[in-house]
């Protein structure tokens, strides 16, 4: 056939390599934020660090892409097929080379007390391993445009194929984030599933090569086609409108903004969303539809009506688009405020009994906060591309000079955003001063037409004074009045990188919360018992305890429980600094913080095990719930292995898990995989939640009751014991299960690890009212009017499903009997009826 009909129907092949590579890149970013938690320990530090070497690794690529392809002397699509290879195989090996870096920075701990060197080792080789195949990445898609310039040079449509190829590569990336957060890491793990994504790019290498044999003459005949690329300032013969620096700072700033809206709307958002697991996806595939659909309707409808107007246009066009932009930014607030109505209405049209219909609303409301500015910012780059152009630059020179000042702003905004705004200013005010930033951007792209043009001047106007009207309307603390509408009064309230934190007075008891709705513990008795029962079991199962560690301050109940024994020391860790500062509201805690014997450390609580020399007696664990982000890692067999490292031989780890969220699949898979790394393990439970207590050592455990006696009848730990309305019995009436039984029951369930998690992609689909769509923080939530009917009428068989190990009939209490026989060789016949005593009691109440 005609090597010219060959070329016109080949040219619409490059936008499905565009695609496939656009979708494997998001693929990776995700993939490798998810690698990075167990080294940083808190996502949203993963996700900087991998934003920025993402960003940066696109940005040197786009920068450095119109030389290599100037210097290239064979054919672009055998170029664009090795950096296809190259992504696959150097962005696949990205998640093995983890353990590394936690190998190399926990090294460097032992002689680094500021942790200065630990967090410049953490980032360096993080960024390290990520920059070369995300430089191949930004590499791609120039070496693409200028190759599918190759095909048809004559095409007068090739300036609209750049936009649409920008955005079926950005569409692409809104794909790959549905897949790998949907589906490829929950059935394939983190490490199979950038080996899925490298084998797409091998397929998109394979095409490449195909068009490569298939047009060599072509290409070959185009590689000077650089000087085709005229300006329209040249050609009319008159001065650029805006110079070639303004230009580029312009769009530096506008990825300043870009990442700043994004890393605030997923922070508001998570309060609706809930399932760290889910939402982050869905969050960022909305945010890249949006530009890939802003990309192509400029391409598809907008370039036709620029293509034969005057540059000034052009700008004017941009401007109004950044100047309305900075008015959504802003009234970003106002629409959150108002998402509860707009889902109540779904809820009662459309049900809420399926994980697909839940996916379905949380999709609509977030959608309606992400995919209107982003569609404008999806608008920005092809415009801003062809004002770039009078400067006679190629369209890959264009992209690549663009796309490392719009990554230079990606990198400064994120860092901005998340390190120093978050922590200082707040969320509300960064969103105010993005949309300053974007209103003012708008206008300098606006300004000759604004000089020029009244009509232009009075929109403008109007525009400005719409916005900073509604920056006066907005109350300045509509976050924390957001959460006192659905929480209660909110006596504390702290913003920072790593979350929100809030002390809420509920009737007469407090509760500390966070960002994303759930409450951690409270002041009401169900949650006081709740809390310090662990710590009580915990010196059980080790008398003699003297250092203590607590991972995750909550309320303080549990760490203030430890105290009243005759221990030496308490190390509190925590991850956020909100729970210490907000200590002093919660009187159940009893101003744990003040003791002498405590330590208080803000760090993740694995981290700061990995680098710590000290061990430890007890190690007690009192999570948030499974779907919060991050937590998942915290109950894998690799961090149970950390665990072991630094514990005394003899002591014990204590870990608690929400069985009325995760049910009793799941809840066998967290407790089967605390089992495969302790054998030497028993089961223990109240109504609505189950702990396990490891302990470190060769044989069964065995508790003495004559130890166990004398500790408990200390009048400190008696009068705190007597507070909770607790005894010796009704303690040992919590254990349900250990040695040969609790191996039967749990044995078949899946081992938790961090390569596959499992259970935090399991617990949010699971059809009940506790656990649908996010968990039991939709009780302190928006949503939970919407699910209060489904709780009222399904509670009741729900914890009758709970009792997993035993139903606790007359043939159960035998089974809890034989437990305690196993455990507690040494106590009483009489003792241990009076304790299935009171769990029979206690039951039939």
């Amino acid at each position: 056939c005609n090597l010219n009909g060959m070329a016109n129907r080949a040219i619409y092949f490059p936008f499905l390599l565009a695609l496939i590579s656009g979708m494997c890149a998001l693929v990776y970013e995700i993939i490798w934020m998810r690698a990075f938690i167990p080294v940083f320990g808190l996502s949203v530090y993963s996700t900087t660090t991998v934003l920025v070497a993402f960003m940066a690794g696109l940005g040197i690529g786009s920068a450095v892409a119109p030389r290599l392809i100037q210097c290239w002397k064979g054919s672009l699509w055998g170029l664009y097929a090795l950096l296809e290879i190259g992504i696959g195989v150097t962005a696949a090996a990205v998640p093995y080379l983890t353990p590394t870096i936690t190998d190399t920075y926990v090294a460097v701990s032992q002689f680094d007390e500021s942790g200065v060197l630990v967090t410049l080792t953490r980032f360096g080789l993080s960024v390290l391993f990520m920059i070369a195949p995300t430089i191949c990445m930004g590499l791609t898609l120039p070496v693409l445009i200028h190759a599918v310039r190759g095909i048809a040079a004559e095409d007068p449509t090739s300036g609209r194929r750049i936009g649409l190829l920008y955005g079926l590569n950005t569409v692409g990336g809104a794909v790959g984030c549905m897949l790998v957060g949907f589906y490829l890491m929950e059935t394939f793990g983190v490490k199979s599933s950038a080996l899925v994504a490298a084998s797409l790019n091998f397929l998109v290498a394979a095409s490449a090569m195909v068009m490569r044999f298939t047009f060599a003459d072509r290409l070959a005949d185009d590689t000077g086609s650089d000087e085709r690329g005229e300006s329209l300032a040249k050609a009319s013969g008159t001065e650029p409108l805006l110079s070639k620096g303004t230009i580029l700072g312009l769009y530096c700033l506008i990825g300043i903004t870009s990442f700043g809206y994004e890393l605030c709307w997923f922070r508001i958002l998570v309060f609706y969303l809930q399932s760290a697991t889910y939402s982050f996806s869905l969050m960022l595939a909305l945010y890249l539809a949006g530009i890939g659909l802003g990309s192509v309707y400029y391409s598809v409808f907008l370039e036709k009506k620029l293509q034969t107007s005057e540059v000034a246009q052009t700008a004017k066009v941009l401007g109004i688009i950044q100047v309305i932009l900075g008015l959504i930014g802003i009234s970003a607030l106002h629409i959150y405020r108002d998402l509860s109505p707009i889902w109540y209405i779904m809820v009662n049209s459309l049900g809420a009994e399926s994980w697909g219909m839940i996916l379905f609303q949380k999709s609509v409301v977030a959608g309606l906060i992400i995919l209107p500015p982003t569609f404008l910012m999806g608008l920005s780059f092809p415009l801003v591309g062809r004002l770039y152009k009078e400067h006679s630059v190629a369209d890959s020179g264009t992209l690549g000079h663009l796309y490392a000042a719009n990554t230079l702003g990606a990198i400064v905004g994120s860092l901005l955003t998340g390190f120093v705004f978050f922590n200082t200013i707040g969320v509300q005010a960064t969103l105010t001063v993005m949309s300053c930033i974007s209103f003012l951007v708008g206008v300098r792209f606006a300004w000759l037409s604004i000089k020029e043009s009244r009509q232009t001047r009075l929109l403008v106007a109007f525009l400005g004074v719409l916005l900073l009207g509604i920056e006066v309307a907005t109350p300045s603390r509509m976050l924390l009045t957001h959460f006192e509408k659905f929480i209660g009064e909110i006596l504390f309230y702290r913003e920072s990188a790593s979350d929100i934190a809030y002390v809420a007075q509920v009737g007469e008891h407090r509760t500390l919360g966070f960002n994303d709705g759930r409450g951690t513990s409270s002041t009401m008795p169900i949650d006081n018992y709740a809390n310090r029962i662990l710590a009580y079991t915990g010196m059980m199962a080790n008398p003699d305890a003297k250092d203590i560690l607590v991972i995750s301050m909550g309320t303080g109940n549990t760490s203030s429980a430890f105290t009243k024994f005759p221990i030496r020391s308490l190390d509190i860790v925590d991850i956020s600094s909100g729970p210490f500062e907000a200590a002093k509201y919660f009187f159940t805690n009893d101003n744990v913080i003040e003791d002498p014997r405590v330590t208080t450390i803000v760090e993740d609580g694995r981290n700061y095990l990995l680098k710590t020399p000290k061990k430890y007696d007890v190690i007690e664990i009192d999570l948030p719930s499974i779907h919060t982000d991050g937590i998942v890692n915290l109950y894998t067999k690799e961090f149970y292995d950390v665990v072991e490292s630094k514990l005394n031989d003899g002591g014990v780890f204590v870990q608690w898990i929400d069985a009325l969220q995760a049910q009793r699949e799941p809840s066998y898979m967290l407790l089967n995989t605390l089992r495969d790394r302790f054998p030497n393990m028993t089961v223990w439970a109240t109504e609505w939640s189950w702990w396990g207590i490891a302990h470190k050592q060769s044989s069964p455990p065995k508790f003495n009751y004559e130890e166990i006696q004398k500790l408990f009848s200390d009048p400190k730990v008696a009068t705190d014991m007597a507070v909770v309305e607790t005894s010796l019995e009704d303690m040992l009436s919590k254990l349900v299960s250990s040695g040969a039984q609790m191996e039967a029951t749990l044995k078949r369930a899946p081992v938790i690890t961090d390569d596959k998690s499992i259970v935090d992609f399991l617990v949010p689909k699971l059809e009940s009212p506790y656990a649908i769509g996010g968990g039991v923080a939709y009780m302190h939530s928006p949503l939970r009017h919407m699910f209060l009917r489904r709780w009222e009428e399904h509670g009741s068989d729900e914890l009758k499903n709970l009792d997993m190990f035993t139903f606790y009939d007359d043939e159960n209490a035998t089974k809890i009997a034989e437990s305690l026989r196993e455990v507690t060789p040494s106590f009483p016949e009489e003792r241990i009826a009076a304790v299935i005593e009171t769990v029979k009691a206690r039951y039939a109440e």
